[in-house]
């Protein structure tokens, strides 16, 4: 895709891609990125459901709620910013989230040698 696709008008843009298009690339790509995101979603809704494990509807409940408006506000941003600004808006929150998740990991890994039943999930 062009840089300037997402705000190129109707008729389409002449700007060239970053690499050539092909198909295996963008299955190769779209493979990657759900394997990424069933994996990230596996973990963390393990973690979410130990650390909340009395009472975890509202959790799983506000859980989707954020995430149901991070993709909204993605959808009506995406009209209108560059393609490369929309990656660099995902690098940052997918490095924050990362970080964020091993902060909680780790504090979940220091409940097991508190006595948590961790291991049971």
């Amino acid at each position: 895709m062009p840089g300037d696709a997402p705000i190129a008008p109707i008729e389409g843009t002449d700007s060239r891609a970053y690499i050539k298009p092909s198909k295996e690339i963008a299955i190769l790509c779209s493979f990657l990125l759900g394997l990424g995101d069933s994996c990230f979603n596996t973990q963390l809704l393990s973690v979410l459901g130990l650390l909340h494990a009395a009472d975890s509807a509202p959790a799983f409940a506000v859980f989707k709620f954020v995430q149901s408006i991070c993709a909204a506000v993605a959808f009506f941003y995406s009209n209108y910013l560059l393609l490369h600004w929309q990656l660099l808006v995902m690098v940052i929150f997918g490095f924050f989230g990362t970080i964020s998740f091993f902060a909680v990991e780790w504090e979940a890994a220091a409940m097991v040698a508190r006595g948590s039943d961790y291991r049971s999930i």
